[in-house]
């Protein structure tokens, strides 16, 4: 039994050995190692203020990375603003040229528009004028050119009319009566004519002129509407008396006795008393008359049968101021 307790006390010994040898050898082992220990947190410590100053650093450089790319981006900015300044004054200057261009041609257009106003207002006083001149010269056609005789427009106001009364007019009465008529219908108090017949009666070696007159020889009187009817009257008496030869030339020497503006000659054929020279006829009253008096012409009846008839009367106006005109039967 007490062996059992010396063993005891021997294992209990040697527990405390190991564990007071254990405890000297950490207590020697902190003594070693504390400085290193305390001066490992300083370098952690230290290490976390560089890590966090480089972070402070590095969040710095990226600042101002991002503030030099604004920057950047500013300065491009501005240079394209800059630019774009200077394109819009290039632009500018271009406008104001344009605009200077653009007023001189507005004040070119405004002087080719004065000038086109101008220009207007003349045409306009030379219409003006003209209408005026247009009007003065028909109110003075109207004054001359009383009336138109079987489409002959005359300004005459005294007549005399020369009517061929030989014996081939005959066939032509009713459209001699009715041309007499045609002749009359537009004068007015205002006219004045006369009347000549003439024929010859009897062969072409013998033979005698006669002439008939109204209303007297040499004289002539107005148209008021019972003179026209007295004219018609003596008319349908001439055309009764119809015979003879065509001694025009006797007829027209007797007209240009009286004091009147026009003579007009009715016939259906070309003289032949005292002979057939129609020529001699034109020369010799035309000579007579010195272009003092018209002398119209009225071809009657078949008249576009014979063409020497038509070139006498017609050469017969002409030389004499006067228009030829024809009346054909129906």
């Amino acid at each position: 039994m007490k062996r059992s307790n010396r063993e005891l006390v021997i294992f209990s010994m040697s527990a405390l050995d190991l564990f007071a040898s254990a405890l000297g050898a950490f207590i020697l082992v902190t003594i070693v190692l504390l400085p290193y220990y305390l001066k490992h947190d300083d370098v952690v410590n230290d290490n976390n203020q560089l890590r966090q100053q480089i972070a402070e650093i590095e969040s710095t450089a990226a600042n101002t990375a991002a503030e030099l790319r604004k920057s950047k981006a500013k300065e491009a900015s501005a240079k394209a603003a800059l630019k774009k300044l200077q394109k819009e004054s290039e632009n500018t200057g271009d406008l104001a040229s344009q605009l200077m261009r653009a007023k001189e041609r507005a004040a070119a257009a405004e002087r080719k528009a004065a000038a086109s106003e101008k220009k207007a207002a003349a045409a306009d006083q030379s219409a003006s004028n003209s209408s005026k001149a247009l009007s003065k010269a028909e109110a003075e056609m109207k004054r001359r050119v009383k009336f138109a005789l079987l489409g002959l427009a005359t300004n005459a106001e005294t007549f005399i009319l020369v009517m061929d009364m030989s014996k081939s007019m005959k066939r032509f009465q009713s459209i001699t009566l009715e041309t007499m008529r045609k002749i009359l219908e537009p004068l007015t108090s205002r006219e004045k004519i006369g009347i000549i017949g003439f024929h010859a009666p009897g062969t072409r070696a013998f033979h005698t002129i006669r002439l008939q007159h109204w209303p007297s020889p040499g004289g002539i009187t107005s148209m008021s509407k019972q003179n026209k009817n007295i004219a018609m009257s003596f008319v349908r008496q001439m055309m009764q008396q119809v015979d003879g030869g065509t001694p025009t030339m006797a007829g027209l020497l007797e007209a240009l006795k009286y004091n009147v503006d026009a003579i007009i000659l009715l016939s259906d054929g070309a003289p032949t008393v005292p002979n057939g020279n129609w020529q001699h006829v034109i020369n010799t009253v035309t000579r007579q008359n010195r272009g003092q008096k018209e002398i119209h012409t009225v071809a009657v009846g078949n008249f576009y049968e014979r063409p020497t008839f038509v070139r006498f009367l017609s050469q017969l106006s002409r030389a004499n101021k006067g228009r030829f005109t024809g009346v054909a039967l129906p």
